[in-house]
């Protein structure tokens, strides 16, 4: 056995082929539990990065916290904004995924979340508990009728459904009203009609009362948002490059807006209709003059996609909800951002503000929604010599 020679292995060139075998076995770095021990310990170092991604892929934990009494809120405005804070959490930890909209109803006693799991929920404010509205389909657009009355979706199959708020029955159903999912669904605020916008090109108007097609124009590009104007006039879409303005009856063209490089994926008119704000991939919102369709103002200061955008009621504020998780208050007349706040471990899909002026609220991954505001400072009674020298 001495003289046996050794091949590059180490092995004898006289091992019989079961000699190899256990051979290689006993000298293998996994028979040595070298590689198990590798593995754990890369395992163990991906913990918390995989942690991190699942979070935030979920939103996050859902620990339910009820919102604070009106009394003790103040009015939310330019002049208070700087001091916004987290007010509230609304979850179902029984329900978990992406909330594509929110919306608050019924003199702002109510929110309604479109999704997750096919369903609408309308959360009470008061209680924290939502009922749900059963639907078929996942919806990606929700829009409420100016009297509070009537409640549309639009779902990722195409389909439109209508929904009776006052005893929460379905109205109707349209199946493939797009031939793509429905991004964008708005009243008209003065009249008894909706609209839709998809991805197939084809902006169209319905009855609120029935889901009827009214009208409808091809050439939209891949539509996404929608918006109309508080008096109806005009209609704003956003798609894959721009936004462009529609009239708010004939759906006729009235332009496109410029300073759009990236996709469009929120649109919102101003109180007054003078202006319209898109978010964007950019990462930035752009606020443009309805009249002469140019730029107004370019806010920047985001890491990602800028996915909703909104006007207050006043019109002084304008809010913003990014995938970097973030929630953004600007002061609309002059661009100057007032405050920013990381409630969201996952994308912010949607916000919206209250009719009051109180609660702005935010939601997307996670199925968790957000509620924030500015309590009011406590009053400190001065003492009657205080003032005394």
């Amino acid at each position: 056995m001495g003289n046996s020679r050794v091949n590059f292995r180490g092995q004898r060139a006289d091992m019989s082929p079961l000699e190899s075998v256990e051979m290689q076995e006993s000298s293998s770095p996994m028979r040595r539990g070298v590689i198990p021990v590798a593995v754990l310990a890369a395992l163990l170092l991906a913990v918390p990065w995989l942690r991190t991604r699942l979070s935030a892929r979920w939103g996050g934990p859902c620990v339910p916290v009820p919102l604070p009494v009106r009394s003790e809120l103040e009015p939310l405005t330019a002049r208070s904004a700087d001091r916004l804070e987290g007010l509230a959490t609304f979850c179902d930890p029984g329900v978990r995924g992406l909330i594509n909209r929110v919306l608050f109803y019924g003199n702002d006693a109510t929110l309604a979340s479109a999704g997750p799991a096919r369903n609408v929920m309308l959360w009470s404010l008061a209680t924290g508990r939502a009922d749900v509205l059963e639907g078929t389909i996942e919806y990606h657009s929700l829009a409420i009728s100016p009297d509070g009355e009537i409640l549309v979706g639009g779902g990722d199959d195409g389909t439109i459904q209508g929904w009776g708020l006052t005893r929460r029955e379905r109205l109707f159903s349209v199946p493939h009203a797009h031939r793509a999912p429905i991004w964008g669904i708005a009243f008209d605020p003065v009249g008894g009609a909706f609209v839709s916008a998809a991805r197939d090109g084809m902006l169209r108007r319905w009855s609120r009362a029935s889901g009827a097609l009214l009208g409808e124009v091809g050439g939209v590009d891949e539509a996404w948002p929608v918006a109309f104007s508080h008096d109806g006039q005009l209609i704003a879409v956003g798609n894959g490059e721009s936004a462009s303005l529609w009239t708010g009856k004939t759906l006729e063209p009235r332009g496109s807006l410029t300073g759009q490089e990236t996709a469009t994926w929120a649109v919102a008119f101003s109180r007054d209709d003078r202006r319209l704000a898109a978010g964007s991939d950019g990462p930035a919102i752009r606020v443009y003059d309805t009249g002469t369709q140019g730029l107004v103002q370019a806010l920047h200061g985001y890491r990602t996609t800028v996915r909703d955008v909104q006007y207050n009621a006043a019109g002084d504020l304008l809010a913003a909800g990014g995938w970097d998780g973030s929630v953004t208050v600007w002061d609309a007349a002059h661009g100057k951002r007032l405050a920013s706040r990381d409630g969201h471990q996952g994308r912010v899909q949607t916000i919206a503000f209250d009719r009051r002026g109180l609660l702005l609220a935010s939601a997307g991954d996670g199925g968790i929604i957000r509620f924030w505001g500015v309590r009011r400072r406590p009053v400190v009674a001065r003492s009657p010599t205080s003032g005394a020298r």
